[in-house]
Order: structure tokens, then C-alpha cells, then sequence
């Protein structure tokens, strides 16, 4: 009878166990409430970042297409213009300049849908991975973008403007990251 008690005493302290790391892995009161607060707790800057690119973008589209346009106060000329040292300034101004509200609009939901794919990953990483393809892919089209276009006889230079580039580029890492951060291998889909 004393095994069979020790048995039972046994199973009922599991049980107790189980029952209390049960209720710590749940969340708090709110459920998914408290896991969005703590990711946005978390990766607050990443997502400030998105939001303040979101508003600046969107005063840039209104400013284009309201503002009369000369030629000294047209944003289009704080786009990214390659060869051309004036157009050095647009490797961070052009991501925001956008041409009209539907460049912006397509531009906004790929950055925000691939932002916070990228901010999964945490502030460092975005940042670093945000400052990487601006500046790289900045300069990149700089040296070997288009610079000029002939329209009825006479030469423009071309402002390249958008987060296009961007957007590219978050699409670009998300793809890669996964192959350097654990062994990549090759399955075969032919079983032996």
C-alpha cells in the first residue's frame, strides 16, 4: 500500500509541476495584446523609423505635386541624378521623393510589409541593413544610373526618385539572410 501511496504522491506532484509551468508560458491578462506591447516595446525604434519615413515621403508627394514647380524648389531636383555631384545628395533624399501619390502609395505598403518583416529581426539589424542599402545602393545607382534623356532634341538630366531601391533591398536580404545564418544545404528531391 506505502508503493502504491508513493506511486500516487508521485504522479500528483508531476501534475502539479506540469499545471505551474503551464501558467508561466502563458501570457499575461490580454493575450495578444501584451505580445504586440511587447513587440513594439522591443523593436520601438525600427517602427518609429517606419513611421517617420511614412509621414516625410508623403510631405514630399504633396509638395510635388502641389507646389508650382521652378526650378530651384522642384524636390524632383533632390532626387538622386548619377555623374552629376549635385545628385549626391539624392542617395538619401530620393527613397524620400516620390514622383505622385501612386508611386508613394505602392512604394509605402512594400516598405511597411517588408520594414516589419525586417524588424522582426531586431533594431540593430534593421538599422544596419536600412543604412547598408541606402547608402550602398545610393551610390551604386549613382555611378552607373542613367543621367540623361533626350526629349524633342534637347538633353535632361534624369532625377532618379522612389524607395524602389529600398525596397528591393529589404526583399534582397530577407532572401539571403537565411542562407548564411544556418548550414545550407541542397535537398534532393529524388529519395535513394
Amino acid at each position: 500500500r506505502k508503493l502504491i501511496m508513493g506511486d500516487v504522491t508521485a504522479v500528483q506532484l508531476n501534475a502539479e509541476e506540469t499545471q505551474e509551468t503551464q501558467s508561466s508560458a502563458e501570457p499575461q491578462q490580454g493575450g495578444a495584446l501584451v505580445g504586440l506591447r511587447q513587440t513594439w516595446l522591443e523593436h520601438r525604434v525600427a517602427f518609429v523609423f517606419l513611421i517617420v519615413w511614412i509621414v516625410v515621403a508623403f510631405g514630399a508627394v504633396i509638395e510635388v505635386a502641389v507646389v508650382p514647380k521652378t526650378a530651384i524648389g522642384n524636390l524632383i531636383n533632390w532626387g538622386n541624378i548619377p555623374r552629376v555631384p549635385r545628385g549626391l545628395i539624392g542617395i538619401v533624399t530620393s527613397p524620400l521623393i516620390h514622383a505622385n501619390f501612386g508611386h508613394f502609395a505602392l512604394n509605402a505598403v512594400g516598405i511597411v510589409i517588408l520594414g516589419c518583416l525586417m524588424v522582426i529581426r531586431g533594431n540593430r539589424q534593421f538599422l544596419g541593413f536600412t543604412l547598408s542599402i541606402l547608402l550602398v545602393g545610393g551610390f551604386l545607382l549613382w555611378i552607373v544610373g542613367r543621367n540623361q534623356t533626350q526629349i524633342a532634341g534637347i538633353y535632361y538630366y534624369v532625377s532618379h526618385v522612389g524607395a524602389s531601391g529600398m525596397l528591393f533591398g529589404y526583399f534582397g536580404a530577407l532572401m539571403t539572410i537565411p542562407i548564411f545564418e544556418r548550414p545550407f544545404q541542397i535537398k534532393s528531391f529524388v529519395s535513394a
